[in-house]
């Protein structure tokens, strides 16, 4: 048994002054202390100055990108973006590299990963990794007399995962680059409960779903002539959303250009945001209104390495506190901890709680006086 001990332990969802947390030998949480019980000596006891903190959770990530070597893709736009990643992705095959970050993620923090997964070049990666994972086999088509091959291969990807010991869940790469046979497949999979989509990243974006016959349009149009839109307007976008059941958990990606009242409800909705991949690839980020009325829905995620430097959902939130500086130290790290697992249905982590392993963390050089993160904050992992 082993006492940590700090300024503040953050158990997920509020900050308790002078605590402490106290593992079994196996890592297990067995108590989660009051405020003070620091400040009585315990055999075994170490007490860390700053803040600690269950392991993060990196809510979106493609691991499997984490070798691609970025060329002239900064502030070019979504579609100049992915017809970039397309024909590349052949061309890059380092699994040294992915591993790399797959460990670099762990030393960040990072305990439980959501993953994008378009190739099984991740699984032996994922069964000897510290983190935890949840994939999403991503799945895109336009044309619906090819799209049954595309949901074979995603099916056939679901199994390999699942047969190493990994969950696999299916899932619409974004509502632009799906036909109406692809959405009907997501929409009536009965053993989906977890949807992970990139949504409304851009201005680009946007003006397709307004009807502009713009930049991705005609991407999408020179991959498919036949392609006929999803969706004719905005509106009818959010209507595709809200059609998916309650039961499932819709987790919006990058949301740049959301707006929530467009949502006939949001309780089964969460909303993902990239801060440093929206930076680097259209130099914008959500709106503050966004932002401050739906924290608790707000998670954070890193996007890849193909639009970001780091896999590191604390600097990402450092981007935010700097962004939208009226964000509170304890909402920030909620988006990484606690609502983040409570967006991926997964207990375990997020919080600390007797019974489970989150992983434990120590927030460094912080500003213990006015709690806020400084741009020297960093961090170490205790367990």
């Amino acid at each position: 048994m082993r006492h940590f001990a700090a300024n503040y332990i953050f158990d997920g969802k509020s900050l308790i002054k002078n605590s402490l947390i106290t593992v079994d030998n196996s890592n297990n949480i067995i108590y989660v202390g009051k405020e003070n019980d620091a400040l009585i000596e315990r055999p075994k006891m170490i007490f860390y100055n700053g803040i600690l903190s269950p392991g993060f959770v990196n809510a979106h990530c493609h691991l499997e990108l984490s070798d691609y070597e970025k060329t002239d893709e900064k502030d070019k736009g979504l579609s100049h973006f992915i017809s970039n990643i397309i024909s590349k992705r052949n061309s890059f095959n380092d699994n040294k590299k992915i591993e790399t970050y797959d460990k670099i993620m762990f030393d960040n923090g990072i305990n439980l990963v959501a993953d994008i997964v378009n190739t099984d070049k991740t699984i032996g990666i994922k069964t000897k990794s510290s983190i935890s994972y949840l994939n999403f086999i991503e799945i895109s088509g336009t044309n619906d007399l090819t799209i049954d091959d595309k949901i074979t291969y995603a099916e056939n990807l679901i199994l390999k995962f699942k047969s190493a010991g990994l969950s696999a869940f299916a899932t619409l790469h974004a509502f632009y680059s799906a036909s109406q046979k692809l959405y009907n497949y997501i929409l009536n999979k009965s053993d989906n409960n977890i949807l992970s989509i990139h949504f409304l990243e851009s201005e680009e974006e946007l003006n397709f779903f307004q009807g502009e016959h713009n930049s991705l349009y005609h991407y999408i149009l020179s991959i498919n002539p036949d392609f006929t839109k999803l969706v004719n307007n905005i509106s009818n976008l959010f209507d595709l959303i809200d059609s998916f059941p309650d039961t499932a958990t819709i987790i919006l990606v990058h949301n740049v250009k959301t707006n929530k009242t467009n949502f006939k409800t949001d309780k089964n909705k969460y909303y993902c945001l990239c801060p440093a991949s929206n930076l680097f690839l259209h130099n914008e980020l959500p709106s503050s209104d966004f932002v401050y009325n739906n924290l608790d829905r707000i998670i954070v995620g890193t996007d890849s390495i193909a639009s970001n430097t780091e896999l590191d959902v604390f600097r990402e939130i450092k981007i935010l506190s700097q962004k939208y500086q009226d964000l509170k130290l304890i909402e920030l790290l909620q988006m990484i901890t606690s609502t983040a697992s409570d967006a991926l249905n997964n207990s375990e982590f997020g919080r600390f709680a007797v019974g489970t392993k989150p992983g434990i963390i120590l927030i460094n050089n912080i500003d213990l006086i006015n709690l806020k993160i400084k741009d020297q904050s960093y961090i170490t992992r205790i367990v």
